[in-house]
């Protein structure tokens, strides 16, 4: 069988790596820049997303989109927000009704769309769910327990995929909402930018653990709101994806924030992450924008934004 992964960045190696390890299928990884075509496959590695990682030779690298797809079973999409709704546009004439599990944290900053329902209207599928939890790329390509939640209204594409990841160190909890699932995974690093922000400022562990508790029902709002469960805050992809976010330096979220914390600029602490890219800013920017449309009533991301854009004291972060 055959596996048609979606990007060569640091998720879809980690997981090309485990399931070539695990499952018995066919893998191909597709990107659309030739250049990093090239480079891993002479090198087997993404040098610079996942370094000291190596790809399985077994496993093949193109940019040919519709060699990419032709003849898989199942489609894993890991691309970043923004090329999501181009690829899917890309795929309509190529799309043969795959499965699809889309792996990217991101909300459409206009229409408020997540992937799924993206790719549920350009490609006219319900095969489609949505993975997220507590994890790190790296943690995953190097073998440690990791628990994720997946979810989708289709039951046989939610098997399917499950059956495709779990293993004896890969966890899968299943689930139907995964536009609430896919919320989370937005919002969460949104929250752990200000988490980041009160670790870099030495704010005391109370209050580090009262804005999280503020952020969590933050969360829930915007996930009711946008057609999600509220439950969903409690599987691997709300509360634990959350807690690992604003815990931990790996998070680029987390590092942003704490840079702030320290005093640098947005812009500073953007360079000092060696320009990648910072999910969380574009989320606060699009949650703020809908909640000021919806009326919702927030308590971090619109504190957030006044810091990042309106030149607010960091300070108000602290503060109820």
């Amino acid at each position: 069988m055959k596996l048609t992964i979606l990007g060569t960045g640091a998720l879809g190696i980690a997981l090309a790596k485990v399931i070539n390890e695990t499952k018995n299928v066919d893998i191909v990884m597709w990107t659309k820049f030739e250049e990093e075509r090239d480079l891993i496959k002479t090198t087997r590695e993404n040098k610079t997303l996942l370094p000291g990682i190596k790809v399985p030779d077994s496993i093949e690298i193109t940019s040919d989109l519709s060699y990419a797809v032709s003849g898989s079973y199942a489609i894993i999409n890991c691309l970043p927000f923004i090329a999501v709704r181009d690829v899917a546009e890309e795929l309509k004439g190529i799309y043969n009704t795959q499965y699809i599990c889309s792996t990217t944290k991101g909300i459409d900053m206009e229409t408020f769309e997540t992937t799924t329902q993206i790719f549920k209207e350009i490609l006219n599928t319900n095969k489609i769910c949505a993975l997220s939890g507590p994890s790190f790329a790296i943690e995953i390509a190097n073998g440690m327990p990791i628990s994720f939640e997946l979810a989708g209204e289709d039951k046989d594409t939610v098997d399917c995929i499950y059956d495709l990841l779990v293993s004896n160190n890969i966890y899968i909890d299943k689930g139907t909402d995964s536009v609430g699932v896919q919320i989370c995974g937005a919002v969460k690093n949104a929250i752990a930018i200000g988490s980041g922000m009160l670790h870099g400022m030495n704010a005391a562990d109370s209050t580090k653990a009262a804005y999280l508790a503020r952020g969590l029902k933050d969360m829930m709002k915007v996930i009711t709101s946008l057609g999600g469960n509220e439950e969903t805050v409690h599987t691997y992809a709300g509360v634990g994806d959350l807690i690992l976010t604003c815990m931990s330096e790996k998070s680029r979220n987390f590092s942003c924030g704490k840079l702030l914390g320290e005093g640098y600029t947005l812009q500073e602490a953007i360079e000092k992450l060696n320009g990648k890219t910072v999910e969380g800013v574009k989320v606060i920017k699009s949650i703020n924008n809908y909640v000021k449309e919806k009326n919702l009533k927030l308590d971090t991301i619109p504190k957030l934004y006044d810091i990042l854009f309106n030149d607010n004291s960091i300070d108000t972060i602290k503060r109820i």
